[in-house]
């Protein structure tokens, strides 16, 4: 399980469906992007695996969660005292998914029959983190993921305090550099090479300051001959811009869960079928909706 906004590290099962739907995306990620690049290759007549490795590369967001688990809520002007220790985590919808590919490619590099299908030999990560205390820990706990960091240190690390009682959570979340994120801090020159075989957008909605240059960051991967995903990830704000739907007809693989799947085309949560049809129509190449304890839903067409 994962923890907070979905801590890369955490290991308390209680903590929700929403964890486990990041674990899952990050696995659907894994095997429909390798599915994705064996039709497309079978298509265009492309030699099989085995040819020269490629890179894996996820863009967005980072965090630090500190989790305080509580019996309940504390009072204004109180002091809540609480059994276990506070417990810090990076998290994030990027470095979950990051640490999730990269876990899937060192399995399969351990496992001798599977070696002949593995097509990636490493997983980049760009965002930007804090040059402040919180950061230095985020940076220091990805080095033990095997997940390569690709991101300057500017500012306030994003930070996300998580109160997580028996039956529920409540989150206070400072965005810094999550917010801050934008098309300056990619590394072009480790993000687009020759090796680079598939890149991953993660939290759109969460990262305001990349919105505007992902169309631009698409583009240029797919002219390297990349694929590309996106997860939209929760609208704090709870616009919903449709900005996010004209993006489709660059992505070949989107996931998301059921609720963001319903904000996103402004279509009841039970239309789900409706619901595809929509991004089907703006060129959505293949769509993964997680929906927890239910079977994903992959469409026919």
């Amino acid at each position: 399980g994962l923890a907070g906004r979905g801590s890369a590290m955490a290991t308390d099962s209680s903590r929700g469906s929403r964890d486990l739907s990041l674990v899952v995306a990050g696995l659907a990620l894994g095997l429909a992007t390798s599915w994705w690049l064996q039709r497309r290759e079978r298509l265009a007549g492309l030699p099989a695996p085995n040819a020269e490795l490629k890179s894996i590369h996820v863009i967005g967001d980072v965090y630090l969660d500190m989790i305080a688990k509580v019996s309940r809520l504390p009072q204004w002007d109180g002091d809540t005292l609480i059994e276990m220790p506070i417990e810090t985590h990076p998290g994030g919808s990027a470095l979950n998914t990051a640490v999730q590919l990269a876990s899937l490619i060192n399995t399969r590099w351990r496992e001798p029959k599977m070696r002949k299908t593995v097509k990636f030999d490493r997983c980049v990560l760009h965002s930007l983190v804090g040059e402040d205390v919180y950061g230095q820990v985020v940076t220091e706990r990805i080095k033990d993921t095997g997940v390569e960091l690709s991101a300057p240190a500017v500012g306030g690390q994003g930070v996300c305090i998580c109160l997580s009682g028996p039956t529920d959570r409540a989150f206070v979340s400072y965005r810094g550099t999550v917010e801050r994120l934008c098309e300056r801090d990619i590394d072009r020159s480790v993000l687009l090479t020759p090796r680079t075989g598939h890149v991953h957008f993660a939290a759109y909605y969460d990262c305001t300051g990349l919105q505007r240059s992902m169309p631009t960051l698409m583009k240029e991967a797919r002219a390297m001959g990349a694929t590309i995903s996106l997860v939209p990830q929760s609208d704090s704000s709870g616009e919903w811009k449709t900005d996010l739907l004209d993006l489709l007809y660059l992505v070949d693989v989107l996931i998301c869960n059921e609720e963001e799947l319903a904000r996103m085309t402004h279509l009841p949560r039970d239309e789900v079928d409706a619901a595809i049809q929509v991004l089907l129509n703006k060129r959505c190449k293949l769509i993964v909706v997680t929906r927890g304890s239910k079977t994903n839903q992959i469409p026919k067409n």
